[in-house]
């Protein structure tokens, strides 16, 4: 950095470079000079000037700025200062020069692929870099306000929230979803809504309930796990299913935890535990048992042997950072994958194995992450690597590391290109050098009804309404009720202006169902839909329907529903040839007994009573009830009472969906 001289004036700061960009801000490399030759490098997230002028953007960034400025931890992103120009708003934050822990696993598989060893991370540093995450945890959960605990919670501890510097610094980054829980009338105004990636989410976070410094402790077990194997938990290309997995506390084939090494088994298992009282109490009685494993092992693993791993495990990054800094969680994950021509490292930093320095080691190619880019081509093998005895290991460590470029980067921004070449002067803004970057429009879209899930060109933009900042060009928008498409528009944005879009589900209809006898059971798709007489809010379209009773022929129908019409269904129940009649009395008598389990998923959300009772807000999921049937009610705001009778069997699940 020394000798560099332009830049954009931003306050007291200069902005030197742009790092990444993002629908909501901009992330620049910037410096603060003073007399006497004083020089510091900062990193500056800068809101995008034509968002500014919306109060519920605005808020938003302005509420992060509160927050993360009360944090003061040597394992928390430092900020600085906050300001406002006569654009935009901007925050002033520490500079991490290294990498996330998502490309430091992705690489450390990697390494371990072309070792012929299997896992990521050896695991004492691992457990060591956790520790060091629980200690930053730690402080943000024991936040007061005025000697009193306000409750933070983080909320999105994920492997690109995770930053290791090349001096081995670990450092909790991106509060922009934490919550203060001690604010109950604002959080209770969240209730049901769901922050943070699908496959890392706590099961209480999952089911939208209202959390505590326990649901961040279940990331970290997720990120102990994944960290030592190179394995995802929880299925990152399939959201729906991740999340439904968490929500019903179910680790997909838990045995997998097995890969642990003793010791760090016994933690995860832990911190992953389904009810929050069986886990950890606080992040400080975790981070104990970790150091208690590190103890226990043959290697050591702290701060500088941390910084050494990370230095000989990217040696083109560190290269590349010292022609010209750049902030950890903004290298492409592409980066990930080790030059052609590096040796692979050993899991331990031996003092008499060689190091490669980064004259030893070619230029780095790549090509920047998108998430049009996140295919499994960017990150293929050279064939001299393709070994056919691990080849079934290298197709996962490439799947892997798709899941974690699918993962997110640092403030969820993407890259904006490779390093220049050695000789070339560090980039500038492009309003410096004279360049004018085509102007981003504006897409204004909403959802009929509102709060369904906004996907553009692929990305998630969440609930409408959404306001988003998209390049010129046209863009494929999708709207999606619980995982399931349900509207498509495409949209064409003009540099500079302003589209206006409103998408309407489609309009479900109503399905009446009676049968002779009374009692019937009802089924549609597999799912249980209660027993007659029971009326449904079905999507239009055709339905195979079963009705079907104990002592009876059952009978099947498909039934076409059309939008906000109603369809109807009778059916006579003929009685069984096989054996004889079951007496009314006889069949109370093998009634079965003990407990089954209900889950709910209603759109839009409500809250589900049983009589008195109140079982939760939707999503609600494996709620234990006692056999038999039951009348539920389902409350949401401005909508009248819907009820619904259960049938709840022993040792079942029954799963309900309605629309209201």
């Amino acid at each position: 950095m020394i000798g560099i001289v332009r830049g954009v004036p931003l306050g007291p700061y200069v902005l030197v470079k742009r790092l990444a960009r993002g629908g909501m801000a901009e992330i620049f490399l910037a410096r603060k000079e003073g007399p006497d030759g004083f020089s510091r490098d900062l990193v500056v997230k800068r809101m995008l000037p034509h968002l500014s002028a919306d109060g519920q953007f605005q808020a938003l960034f302005r509420e992060e700025a509160r927050i993360v400025a009360r944090l003061n931890h040597p394992n928390v992103v430092g900020v600085y200062d906050f300001g406002e120009d006569d654009e935009t708003s901007y925050l002033v934050m520490e500079l991490v020069r290294g990498v996330d822990l998502r490309g430091l696993v992705a690489r450390a598989a990697m390494d371990a692929f072309q070792s012929g060893r299997t896992g990521a991370l050896p695991a004492h540093h691992a457990a060591k870099i956790l520790s060091l995450v629980c200690e930053g945890l730690a402080h943000a959960h024991s936040l007061t306000d005025g000697g009193h605990p306000v409750g933070l919670v983080h909320r999105d501890v994920t492997p690109s929230n995770v930053l290791v510097s090349f001096e081995g610094a670990v450092k909790v980054v991106d509060f922009g979803v934490a919550k203060l829980q001690r604010r109950s009338r604002r959080e209770a105004t969240q209730v049901g809504m769901v922050r943070g990636k699908h496959a890392y989410l706590s099961p209480e976070q999952a089911r939208g309930e209202a959390l505590d410094a326990r649901s961040d402790l279940f990331n970290v077990g997720i990120l102990l796990y994944e960290s030592v194997t190179g394995d995802m938990l929880f299925p990152h290309e399939e959201p729906r299913k991740a999340r439904l997995l968490a929500a019903s506390g179910k680790i997909p084939d838990v045995e997998r935890l097995g890969q642990l090494p003793d010791g760090l088994r016994q933690v995860a298992e832990r911190a992953l535990a389904p009810k929050r009282k069986n886990r950890y109490p606080d992040a400080l009685a975790l981070r104990a048992d970790l150091e208690a494993y590190i103890r226990s092992q043959p290697h050591p693993s702290d701060t500088l042997e941390i910084g050494n791993y990370v230095r000989r495990l990217f040696p083109d990054v560190v290269a590349e950072d010292q022609r010209s800094p750049r902030a950890a969680g903004t290298v492409p994950v592409t980066a990930a994958v080790a030059p052609t021509g590096t040796a692979p490292l050993t899991g331990d930093t031996d003092p008499g194995r060689p190091v490669f320095g980064a004259e030893d080691t070619p230029p780095l190619h790549h090509t920047p992450l998108t998430p049009s880019d996140s295919k499994l081509e960017t990150l293929r093998l050279p064939a001299s690597q393709a070994q056919p005895k691990r080849k079934r290991w290298g197709w996962a460590v490439a799947a892997l590391l798709v899941a974690f470029a699918g993962a997110g980067t640092w403030a969820l921004f993407d890259d904006t290109g490779p390093p220049p070449p050695p000789d070339a002067p560090p980039e500038v803004p492009e309003l410096v050098q004279g360049r004018s970057a085509p102007e981003p429009g504006i897409l204004r879209l909403r959802t009929e009804p509102s709060g369904l899930t906004v996907r553009i060109d692929g990305e998630e933009h969440g609930p409408a309404p959404v306001l988003a900042s998209l390049p010129p060009g046209a863009h494929r928008i999708e709207v999606l009720d619980e995982d399931e498409v349900v509207a498509t528009d495409s949209v064409a944005i003009v540099a500079g202006g302003t589209a206006t879009v409103v998408l309407s589900a489609p309009v479900p209809g109503w399905l009446r169902v009676r049968s002779e006898p009374t009692g019937a059971e009802v089924t549609i798709a597999g799912e249980d839909r209660g027993e007659t007489p029971v009326d449904l809010s079905l999507p239009p379209g055709e339905h195979r329907v079963e009705v079907s009773l104990e002592g009876h022929e059952s009978h099947s129908e498909l039934v076409l529903v059309e939008p906000d019409r109603e369809a109807s269904l009778s059916v006579a129940l003929r009685e069984s040839d096989d054996g004889p009649l079951q007496t009314s009395s006889m069949m109370r008598a093998r009634a079965p007994t003990g407990t089954g389990y209900l889950s709910v998923m209603t759109v839009p959300w409500s809250e589900v009573f049983l009589g008195s009772r109140r079982l939760g807000v939707t999503p609600v999921f494996r709620i234990e009830l006692p056999v038999g049937r039951h009348t539920l009610t389902f409350r949401s705001p401005n909508r009248p009472p819907v009820r619904k009778t259960v049938r709840i069997r022993a040792n079942e699940e029954t799963r309900i969906r309605e629309t209201l």
